[in-house]
């Protein structure tokens, strides 16, 4: 895991990506930490950059992100996600298998500098 941690930081803008056959966690097995961070539900009509793929990543991706982390916990996994805080984000991870925590997470990269500051998002845990 420190590997991981090195690379994604010492890497270009410490981006991670994988094909979209999603090979990265097929050998997860139990004890294993697997963290997705994936585009977040977009809190307004304007906030919607979710364009990582040719179909986007809307609320049929986020469901199969979350059934996903289900599957993978049922295995011993550990899964932690992130997105952002909102009613809905809530709903879809409203199965007891998770813990949600609230968190401020500061934006420092918007076109606008009024609307640069800290913004509400959650880390969704199994463990």
């Amino acid at each position: 895991m420190y590997s991981f941690i090195y690379l994604n930081k010492a890497g270009y803008n410490g981006l991670w990506r994988v094909n979209s056959k999603g090979e990265a966690i097929t050998s997860a097995k139990e004890g294993d930490f697997v963290y997705f961070d994936p585009p977040y539900i977009p809190v307004n009509q304007t906030a919607n950059f979710t364009n990582y793929t040719p179909n986007g990543f809307g609320l049929v991706q986020q469901k199969i992100l979350r059934d996903t982390a289900l599957q993978l916990a049922s295995k011993g996994v550990n899964v932690m996600l992130s997105n952002a805080d909102l009613p809905l984000t809530a709903k879809l991870y409203s199965n007891p298998e998770f813990k949600i925590h609230h968190v401020q997470a500061k934006r420092s990269i918007n076109s606008n500098g009024t609307k640069r500051g800290k913004v509400g998002e959650v880390i969704i845990t199994t463990y």
